[in-house]
């Protein structure tokens, strides 16, 4: 596995215009996959996604700069340079305000759908009920984002098209992980606002409170983070959403983590552009991939030695 801390960054850490979409096409792939396929680590960014369909822009009254309050901005960027240096990482190409990949899709709400969702459809559901389900019937300021009901057929293509396919992506490649070395770790990475006094961190990682990651695991990234200089928390206020909760399984030694960053550590005021912070905390990132393959490996190394 290449150094992720010697690898210069050349155009890796530069944000282009058109984002995710142009790397995907038009419209995009469901997701694009960088990096490379050894190792046992994967990371993913599901709120990365910048292509606005012309069907959710005609049916919205908000500019994209207010649906891109949902995103978790230019987190593919940030970690880059831990895909150039090798590790496997999946982004989201689509817009969380098309639909979130981080939700189940029984997360539904039925505000917005005619006709309502199937009865098993998880309606009740807090993140639904704060506008923030499957398909966002709010923005990242409490706005609705449609002005009309979406037809149920069209939130079903979404899924069909969209979220499947990312989830059986990830699905497949921590299996193939999982085939070669025993072991597989899923890495979901994410940015939020600034928590208050209270809650201060710079980092939260969350384990679904242990469900979802061993704690050997656990404790390494967050002993990392912490001695590069960033104040971590566990699982308050963000516990993991969908994504770790579906994949993590550490009982079979596929393990998963969810990270949130704060914004302020790399995101200037406007929350589109890269500040001059954010070089150093792309290198803290590629370093905690660097240490996580080195301790998978470990792992992986034992396994096969017990198979012998």
């Amino acid at each position: 596995m290449k150094d992720a801390l010697d690898k210069p960054f050349g155009d890796i850490f530069q944000p282009d215009d058109e984002g995710l979409a142009a790397k995907a096409g038009h419209p995009p792939a469901p997701f694009v996959e960088t990096g490379g396929s050894g190792g046992a680590l994967l990371f993913t960014a599901p709120h990365a996604g910048r292509h606005y369909p012309p069907e959710l822009l005609s049916r919205t009254r908000l500019s994209i700069e207010r649906l891109r309050r949902l995103e978790d901005p230019l987190i593919d960027v940030l970690i880059g340079p831990a895909a150039a240096a090798g590790t496997t990482t999946i982004a989201g190409t689509y817009a969380r305000a098309w639909i979130d990949l981080n939700r189940r899709e029984t997360e539904m709400d039925a505000r917005q759908m005619t006709p309502a969702p199937p009865a098993h459809a998880d309606h009740r559901s807090p993140r639904v009920s704060a506008g923030l389900g499957l398909v966002p019937r709010t923005a990242g300021d409490g706005r609705p984002i449609y002005d009309q009901l979406l037809p149920l057929e069209a939130v079903t293509a979404r899924i069909r098209q969209v979220h499947r396919p990312y989830h059986h992506r990830i699905a497949q490649v921590l299996a193939e992980k999982h085939a070669r070395n025993g072991i597989a770790m899923l890495c979901d990475m994410h940015s939020m606002p600034s928590l208050p006094p209270s809650q201060a961190a710079d980092v939260v990682i969350g384990d679904r409170h242990g469900r979802t990651c061993g704690s050997w695991l656990t404790d390494a990234a967050h002993n990392w983070l912490t001695e590069n200089g960033l104040r971590v928390t566990r699982n308050q206020p963000y516990a993991g959403g969908h994504g770790v909760e579906r994949h993590g399984s550490p009982a079979n030694a596929v393990h998963a983590l969810q990270f949130e960053f704060d914004r302020r550590l790399y995101l200037n005021l406007d929350n589109v552009s890269l500040n001059a912070h954010a070089m150093s905390l792309s290198m803290i990132i590629a370093g905690l991939a660097a240490m996580l393959h080195g301790l998978l490996a470990g792992a992986a190394d034992a396994h096969r030695l017990a198979a012998e």
